[in-house]
């Protein structure tokens, strides 16, 4: 997989497939991005930075429970998968799979979580389920290549 170097400038530097396209979402204070296949709009990709008090895990269980009662976020039914423990450029992070909808409607997930200073940092891959074993390798390259940086000047680090 070919990837190239991707920045939110609110303190994350982490690869990506080369050539995905990038959008800006939230709004000045709060941006994140959703990152997608050219050549597949279902296969997509977010990076965030927010506010948090807790810890990895309990970061993810707390977004569990809003794709759990979210339909516009996670068609039902909502599958919890695992949620196992991991590092992210060497801190303790935490990792969320599950599953939304069912049939061809299908997604497959992973999300990745650490938290540092009062914040997480955060990303996740969504893909239809036929393509989750194809996909997982644009995780684990995130994981592999996942940086945190100093927050550029001016720049929103999630608040």
């Amino acid at each position: 997989m070919d990837v190239e170097s991707f920045t939110h400038t609110g303190g994350i530097t982490v690869n990506i497939p080369k050539g995905w396209t990038k959008k800006q979402l939230g709004n000045a204070a709060a941006p994140y991005w959703d990152i997608t296949d050219p050549n597949d709009a279902n296969r997509r990709i977010r990076v965030n930075i927010e506010k948090a008090s807790n810890t990895p895990r309990a970061f993810l269980e707390g977004a569990e429970n809003r794709l759990k009662a979210t339909a516009s976020s996670c068609t039902q039914p909502y599958t919890h998968v695992d949620m196992t423990d991991n590092k992210l450029d060497g801190h303790d992070a935490a990792v969320l799979e599950y599953t939304c909808g069912a049939g061809d409607q299908q997604r497959h997930a992973l999300w990745n979580a650490v938290v540092v200073n009062g914040k997480s940092y955060h990303f996740f891959v969504t893909v239809p389920e036929a393509k989750f074993a194809e996909s997982k390798v644009i995780f684990e390259e995130m994981v592999r290549s996942f940086k945190l940086t100093t927050p550029s000047a001016g720049a929103s680090t999630g608040q």
